[in-house]
C-alpha cells in the first residue's frame, strides 16, 4: 500500500501531463511568464498571483508536479522523477527556474512541457549532488 500511493500520484501526474500533450513549452512559458514575473510578498514564499486563466494554468501545472517530485520511494532512494529538490523549495521557485531554462534552450521550445520542465528542475536539483 505504501508503493501504491506514490506510483498512482505519478500515474495521476502523468495522465495530467499526457492531457496538457498538446501544450508546448512554448505556451506554458507565456503562462508561466506571469508568475515568474509577479511581484513577491514580504514573504519569499509568496506572491501575489497575476489573475487570469493563465497564472493558473501554469500554477497549477506546476503543483502537480511538485507534488510528484517530493515523492520518494524509501528511505535512501532516489526520487521517482530524479529531482533532488531541498524540502523548503517552492512552486515559485520551480516556475522561476523552468522560465529561466527555456528561455536559455529557445530550441526545445517546441517539445513537451512536461519533459523540459523535469529537465530544467533536474538541471538545477541534480540527485547526488551535495
Amino acid at each position: 500500500m505504501r508503493t501504491l500511493i506514490p506510483l498512482l500520484l505519478i500515474a495521476v501526474t502523468v495522465s495530467f501531463s499526457t492531457e496538457l500533450r498538446a501544450e508546448s513549452t512554448a505556451q506554458m512559458l507565456s503562462a508561466c511568464r506571469l508568475v515568474a514575473q509577479a511581484p513577491v510578498k514580504e514573504k519569499e514564499d509568496s506572491f501575489f498571483m497575476p489573475p487570469g486563466e493563465d497564472a493558473a494554468k501554469c500554477w497549477g501545472f506546476f503543483m502537480g508536479l511538485q507534488s510528484a517530485i517530493v515523492l520518494i520511494p524509501s528511505k535512501g532512494a532516489q526520487p521517482y522523477l530524479s529531482v533532488c529538490a531541498p524540502p523548503q523549495s517552492t512552486r515559485l521557485q520551480f516556475v522561476t527556474i523552468f522560465v529561466r531554462y527555456a528561455d536559455e534552450n529557445p530550441q526545445r521550445l517546441h517539445e513537451d512541457v512536461f519533459l523540459v520542465a523535469l529537465d530544467a528542475l533536474r538541471a538545477a536539483f541534480p540527485c547526488g549532488a551535495k
